[in-house]
């Protein structure tokens, strides 16, 4: 539906020499406003919409539960550091395991550019096929 009306409104300002007048210009108005409310009835309700979540944050032994894998990335040289366990990454690091993840990110350093801007990639092998 969508398309078949920004077709006939390319189609008739295609036909138009200059500006649309008369009956062009009405069925042009008539055209933008069907497309406005169609554009709006495809919009999310509010109450649909994905809200923020406010649980508590996931910790290393969430992960290691799960099974996942932890790559560190920085996000300013794009730096990659190992795929390891979670139990791997605490005790190489001194963490707990029940550290949160957030907590985790906030004490990573890049190897390469010494920046505090690392976050943890998690991965799960079951789902990613790579069997990282």
């Amino acid at each position: 539906m969508f398309t078949e009306l920004t077709e006939q409104i390319e189609d008739l300002a295609g036909c138009c020499d200059g500006s649309p007048e008369g009956d062009d210009l009405e069925r042009l108005v008539d055209l933008a406003q069907a497309t406005k409310a169609l554009d709006h009835e495809t919009e999310m309700p509010e109450e649909r919409q994905r809200q923020r979540y406010m649980g508590r944050p996931a910790t290393l032994a969430d992960h290691e539960n799960n099974e996942f894998k932890v790559q560190p990335i920085c996000r300013r040289c794009w730096h990659t550091g190992p795929v390891v366990s979670p139990r791997e990454l605490a005790d190489r690091f001194g963490l707990p395991m029940a550290s949160a993840i957030p907590a985790v990110e906030a004490r990573l350093r890049c190897a390469r550019c010494g920046e505090r801007a690392g976050y943890l990639a998690i991965e799960n092998p079951a789902v990613s096929g790579r069997g990282c």
